[in-house]
């Protein structure tokens, strides 16, 4: 047991520092399908007490759930691992889902969905592939906020937003527009969603619109500003 606490130290050293990027539950869907998380990151309780496994030894049971979740991405355990883990091999998915450890298979999806997204921004993926990767160019306008692949890409958006952001900061990124040319409506709809919760400034959606050099989105910027006014009200 000494062994395996002193060979898990270092994973577990950092796993506080994580804490505060781990996203609030209100940003996640309310139901994923097809290895998508249903729900967000939760705080540890009683049900955990029945994760047993071998291989799980060496953390704890009383550290929060969202440190095993990263423990556990840490130390490279796949999904079937963690299923092993939280008890759920060998059931059918219907069984899972009335599994009091179902959860925390959800947030281990999460996560690493998430972490997916991450990936994706880091290694320069533009807002036109992730769209056509998740399949939605050809879904109607009206519809898009009910799919599931519409709430992830939103998720991929507020990393990329963050990511440009910082190097417009940084002064590295010059003409911002360029980085905001998507093709479809949907696109800019989910654009004007992530700026006005994330609270960008009316600069920076001009300069991200190009509304300095046409007004072509300028009712894009208006439908801006109305979002983030209603919400002060």
């Amino acid at each position: 047991m000494v062994l395996v606490l002193l060979a898990n130290r270092e994973a577990l050293a950092g796993l506080h520092q994580s804490k505060a990027s781990t996203e609030s539950s209100t940003n996640a869907p309310s139901d994923y399908q097809d290895r998508t998380l249903l729900r967000t990151l939760q705080t540890e309780n009683k049900s955990v007490s029945k994760i047993s496994d071998a291989e799980n030894r060496g953390l704890p049971f009383s550290v929060p759930t969202w440190v095993k979740n990263k423990y556990w991405s840490i130390t490279g355990k796949t999904e079937d691992d963690v299923v092993k883990i939280l008890g759920l091999y060998g059931l059918s998915r219907a069984a899972q889902k009335k599994h009091v450890n179902y959860k925390y298979l959800q947030e281990y999806r999460y996560m690493m969905e998430g972490k997916q997204l991450d990936e994706w921004v880091r290694r320069g993926d533009t807002m036109d592939s992730v769209w056509q990767r998740l399949g939605l160019v050809n879904i109607p306008v009206k519809v898009l906020e009910s799919t599931k692949e519409f709430n992830i890409y939103l998720r991929f958006m507020k990393r990329f937003d963050k990511s440009i952001k910082s190097q417009y900061d940084e002064g590295t990124v010059k003409a911002l527009w360029v980085y905001y040319m998507p093709l479809t409506e949907g696109q800019q709809m989910a654009n004007i969603k992530v700026w006005k919760n994330a609270r960008r400034s009316r600069s920076y959606v001009r300069a991200a619109l190009g509304l300095d050099i046409s007004d072509y989105n300028a009712a894009y910027f208006k439908l801006f500003l109305h979002l983030r006014n209603k919400k002060k009200k």
